[in-house]
């Protein structure tokens, strides 16, 4: 097999059905023909533990137990009862392409979220424009980020703090900066690819994960909260989004038609029907949440530790003058008082289990004892009471429909299990997505009605992305042996560029995807 040139594209949280039917109908010509050039799969993430697990497993080849990174934005620390932001620094395994770099192979990174700057002679551009930043704005060689916002500018929605329109033409505005975001991400990347021939090079397009994070209730005519007169002002920004990264992508590839060129997706995307709102409120009626109901002993100020504790902040500071103190403070300061200042009311010590943040779906930790600093659980109950929670939650029902609410419970540590898992939930609850969920019954928790989903975001993480191929030496139009999973993307592409794949990785490369004889 002759070793490979790779240009890597990854389209944050681009659905694949999306990226399927627009395919199919024209509005992505670029991305349709690679698919008949070469082989297409959806591929299976993590993004039930949280949509932060999935590149760190893209990059690092193995499954979230073994980086440790989850919901990074605010994830527990072991051993405290404390929320701090996770930074990429911190993740348990290298990103693949640092040994490439090390073993002498020319290398350009852009925008890769939950990586830092590492010791390489190749080029890497980190935080440039970013949905969640876990490193300083930076790049390798120092001068290159300082270059690049000279001559193309900071991304329009640099330090954006999220909120929800409130006009059509907040609506517009937004999705002008996304458009503008991702056009300066094309001019960028075309500089970088035009000064040589990389063999591996992998940009991240974080366009795409927040046009559907920002936009989903515009794109789909059924979702609650779709306005056709809005809808009718701005259009589709995600359609625009992608169509401007399926342009893009032959432009990149004209660059260098010689290199073997992957398309991938960490996740996909969907309306945010989550129900993570209901699970203190599970946990409190089933007798493992402490709440502190005398108001008396809990000042005011404090907030309740729960999902709605930044809604709650939100709502008694103005968001103007949140963003004006954050200006005024240094960056990892503000990062540590926030994430302390949020989780002040907590009342976990004293819960038997509790809800951590995470993102759409519910995240329960057992107060075990000799893991928390006031165990209240025997290690000896922690089978029996995962059963419990899981059977409780399993159990729930739309009283209105009388459907589940929720899909499935994951048992973390047996599907995600590592030398630094010590930070994740121990239970995840998956809800069945069909709906927004403002009321839950069961025989054994009653009726609870919440009147919303604290979140600004209307679309929510799927477990589906896609991988796509195409390139001299890769089969056409191949069909997988087996499901794929994103951790087989590293050891995949390894092998394509004829390189060893370490032994700790838990991916397995495609091989029935691509490689055939030349």
């Amino acid at each position: 097999m002759t070793r490979k040139r790779i240009m890597a594209i990854g389209l944050e949280a681009a659905e694949p059905s999306l990226i399927e039917q627009w395919a199919r109908e024209g509005h992505l010509p670029t991305i349709a023909s690679l698919m008949q050039q070469g082989a297409y799969t959806r591929i299976t993430n993590s993004a039930e533990l949280a949509c932060s697990t999935t590149w760190s497993s893209i990059s690092c080849g193995v499954k979230p137990g073994k980086h440790g990174m989850a919901f990074c934005h605010r994830q527990l620390k072991s051993g405290t009862y404390e929320v701090r932001k996770k930074g990429a620094g911190e993740a348990g395994r290298t990103p693949f392409w640092v040994a490439l770099d090390h073993n002498g192979k020319s290398i350009a990174i852009m925008d890769v979220p939950e990586t830092k700057c590492e010791d390489m002679k190749g080029l890497q551009i980190v935080c440039w424009g970013l949905d969640f930043e876990a490193w300083p704005t930076s790049s390798t060689p120092k001068g290159l980020i300082k270059e690049i916002n000279k001559k193309y500018g900071a991304h329009p929605l640099k330090n954006y703090y999220q909120r929800k329109c409130a006009t059509k033409e907040e609506w517009k505005a937004l999705a002008e900066k996304v458009i503008e975001g991702a056009k300066k991400r094309i001019s960028i990347w075309k500089d970088i690819l035009s000064r040589k021939k990389y063999e591996f090079s992998l940009l991240s397009c974080a366009e795409t994960h927040l046009a559907a994070h920002f936009f989903w209730h515009i794109h789909d005519t059924n979702h609650p909260d779709h306005d056709p007169d809005i809808a009718r002002y701005v259009g589709d920004p995600i359609l625009d989004v992608y169509k401007l990264f399926d342009a893009a992508i032959a432009e990149f590839r004209a660059i260098d038609p010689d290199a073997v060129l992957a398309v991938w997706s960490n996740t996909g995307m969907g309306p945010n029907y989550s129900g993570r709102h209901f699970v203190q409120p599970v946990l409190k009626k089933l007798g493992y949440y402490y709440s502190n109901d005398d108001k008396k002993k809990q000042p005011r100020f404090l907030p309740a530790a729960d999902v709605y504790s930044l809604e709650t902040i939100e709502k008694l500071v103005r968001i103007e003058t949140i963003m004006f103190i954050k200006k005024l403070i240094p960056t990892i300061l503000w990062d540590g008082l926030t994430r302390r200042f949020l989780n002040m009311g907590s009342t976990w010590a004293k819960s038997r289990a509790f809800d951590i943040p995470g993102d759409n779906t519910g995240t329960i930790r057992l107060n075990l004892k000799g893991r928390e600093p006031s165990g209240l659980l025997d290690p000896a109950e922690y089978n029996t009471v995962s059963d419990d929670i899981a059977k409780a939650f399993i159990e729930l029902k739309d009283p209105d429909t009388g459907n589940s609410v929720v899909s499935d419970v994951i048992r973390v540590r047996e599907k995600y299990s590592g030398d630094h898992d010590h930070d994740f939930p121990d239970l995840v609850i998956k809800w069945n997505g069909t709906s927004p969920i403002t009321k839950i019954c069961s025989d054994r928790v009653g009726l609870i009605e919440r009147d919303h989903l604290p979140d600004k975001r209307s679309g929510a993480h799927t477990d589906q992305g896609f991988f796509l191929i195409a390139g001299k030496g890769i089969r056409r139009q191949a069909s997988l042996n087996g499901q794929m999973y994103i951790w087989d993307i590293a050891p995949t592409l390894l092998y394509l560029m004829g390189e060893e794949i370490p032994d700790d990785m838990d991916g397995i490369p495609q091989t029935s995807l691509m490689v055939v004889n030349e």
